[in-house]
């Protein structure tokens, strides 16, 4: 017996949105990269941080980059939500169609990149941003003391944050190819 139509639709939905979750992760991450060199190459001077004496083209990048992460995240956990719904209602309501094994290796390959998602959002990425918001108040203020005291505890979490980053694509990628793992009921049977 072949699935319904509606299973069919919501293992193409769950895929899609790995598949956004994963690209937005990578494409902001390329972005970034990008966003640095060119505000470095622009050499920028920012009025509202004139007493500031430190890089400028950080200050900018950073700017601009903070608001493409922030919009990474919505999208991450938008995806993320959406993955989690229809995995959902796939391994409860389709069970005629997705074995014990593949369902719990479903559920699992989708754990993995959820869990760093977590850490992102709840651990790693409020105290980054606390790190830049003081960075910028200072800088504004002229405060290059405090201004690079912040930067260092902003600079120290950031090669966590890249880590986690492709992980999470690493880990959303895995969870794609045990979504395309071919479900079979009879996989169960001698279980």
């Amino acid at each position: 017996m072949s699935p319904p139509r509606w299973w069919s639709s919501l293992q193409v939905v769950h895929v899609i949105a790995l598949g956004l979750w994963a690209g937005s992760l990578a494409m902001t991450g390329a972005a970034a990269g990008l966003i640095f060199r060119t505000a470095r190459e622009a050499r920028p001077t920012l009025p509202d941080f004139a007493a500031y004496s430190g890089d400028h083209a950080l200050v900018t990048g950073g700017i601009i980059a903070n608001r493409l992460f922030w919009a990474a995240d919505v999208a991450q956990f938008a995806c993320a939500a959406m993955a989690i719904l229809t995995l959902g209602v796939l391994a409860i309501f389709g069970r005629a169609w997705m074995g014990r094994i593949h369902a719990g290796m479903r559920i699992l390959s989708l754990s993995l990149p959820l869990c760093a998602l977590m850490y992102h959002l709840f651990v790693l990425s409020p105290r980054m941003a606390q790190n830049l918001n003081d960075y910028w108040t200072s800088a504004k203020q002229g405060d290059t003391a405090k201004a690079s005291a912040a930067k260092a505890a902003f600079d120290a979490d950031h090669p966590t944050a890249s880590t986690t980053m492709g992980l999470t694509v690493i880990l959303i990628l895995g969870a794609m190819c045990t979504a395309a793992w071919p479900a079979r009921r009879d996989e169960d049977a001698s279980a």
